[in-house]
């Protein structure tokens, strides 16, 4: 295969044949081009899309694991069945006593009321954790600041408040030190954030501590959710369930009592689905592609039979079938690799301007751009249609008796 990189009159000659019939080889190229151009299009769609979505799941720890509570279904003795499970502070000093790996744990409380300052009010969601939560979950803080220690060590009544909040409640002065009043009761605004495109409604809540929600809201709240993360062993949801288990009274295989959701479960599913979807983009760029290398092997087919005599004299000049093989699929290639690098770039033209229109921070699609791998795989594409283009032609190019071609018109 040495003679495919060699160069010399080999190519020279054979870019003297292909600018001979110009028309022919535009023909050839468009529908190599457009393949091409079609499989990085799609293929560049599909990566920002997948980064995109990768990119949601940045505001949470990939250790994250949502305990959500349930109803009783297989009691255990001294409860019944129907039971409604509500958490409560002893679960978490227990689970966090009795399960080694437990990095962080918080419970997550939240209710729906009404919030005011300057007398302008709304309804929104006041959310109410311990200091844990903050390594677990990141909020993309806009001005200010976030909870720290000191406002859970010390109790203080801090607030950081959704966009939607602080647009509602103060309209268009800014809201940083000011108090809002839940429930009458005055709480300081340290921070403001804005939502993400995979908790949009966040931009309605109010974040304070678990101790300033049972000072403001409900003092003796019960929860329905906990979320922790795990240190090395994030294998730990069973430890944690038969620890709410023996503590509310139901038996381990109950599916129903306590609802066990993991982020890294979540994070597989979206990596076995993007495989798919990979899988699918490059199957209907190279489907695409199959049709381009089909109409560059009838053309030259076609062309062939134009040349008959010309193959004719080479042969009777010496040119064995090996020679015009190699000739016609070496035009096969070069037409092939000009068009695909015509496709390539057309489609990275294309990605990059769409790249450059200004998007929303809620569009789900990262940057519109193909990696090394996609180009080099790319290549590699062309190249084998390239050398399967000119198979069929070749063959029947090589077949030819040299009498009957010089004998014909």
């Amino acid at each position: 295969m040495s003679w495919l990189f060699s160069i010399g009159d080999f190519w020279a000659e054979i870019y003297e044949h292909i600018r001979g019939r110009g028309k022919q080889t535009i023909a050839s190229c468009v529908g190599i081009s457009w393949g091409i151009f079609i499989m990085v299009i799609l293929v560049g769609i599909g990566n920002a899309f997948e980064e995109g979505i990768m990119k949601l799941f940045e505001d949470f720890n990939s250790s994250m694991v949502i305990v959500e509570a349930g109803t009783i279904s297989e009691p255990a003795e001294g409860s019944v069945e129907g039971l409604q499970i509500r958490f409560n502070k002893e679960d978490i000093s227990q689970i966090r006593q009795n399960v080694a790996d437990i990095e962080y744990i918080s419970p997550l409380l939240s209710t729906w009321t009404t919030v005011s300052a300057k007398g302008t009010y709304g309804n929104f969601e006041v959310r109410g954790f311990d200091e844990d939560y903050m390594h677990i979950i990141s909020y993309r803080l806009q001005r200010g600041r976030t909870l720290n220690r000191r406002d859970f060590e010390e109790g203080r009544r801090c607030a950081v408040i959704g966009k939607n909040v602080e647009t509602v409640l103060f309209k268009q002065t800014d809201c940083i030190g000011k108090e809002i009043y839940i429930n009458n009761m005055p709480v300081k605004v340290v921070g403001v954030f804005k939502g993400s495109p995979t908790s949009p409604g966040d931009e309605r809540a109010v974040l304070i501590s678990s101790e300033s929600y049972m000072a403001v809201v409900d003092n003796q709240p019960e929860y329905r959710q906990l979320v922790y993360t795990a240190k090395e062993d994030r294998k730990i949801s069973e430890q944690v369930k038969k620890q709410i288990g023996a503590a509310h009274r139901f038996k381990p295989s109950d599916k129903k009592a306590v609802y066990i959701m993991t982020m890294e479960d979540q994070l597989k599913a979206f990596d076995t689905l993007f495989s798919g979807i990979r899988y699918f983009l490059w199957f209907v760029g190279i489907s695409t592609l199959v049709g381009g290398v089909v109409g560059i092997s009838n053309i030259m087919v076609s062309n062939i039979r134009e040349r008959t005599k010309e193959i004719g004299v080479r042969m009777a000049m010496g040119a064995t079938p090996n020679d015009i093989k190699k000739m016609i699929m070496g035009e096969g290639m070069a037409i092939t690799m000009v068009a695909g690098v015509c496709g390539i770039i057309a489609g990275w033209a294309i990605l990059q301007a769409l790249n450059m229109i200004p998007r929303d921070d809620v569009v789900i699609i990262g940057s519109l751009l193909i990696d090394t791998g996609t180009t080099v795989f790319s290549m590699i594409v062309i190249l084998a249609a390239g050398l399967i283009s000119g198979l069929r032609p070749a063959h029947i190019a090589s077949s030819m008796n040299p009498i009957n071609a010089l004998q014909s018109e």
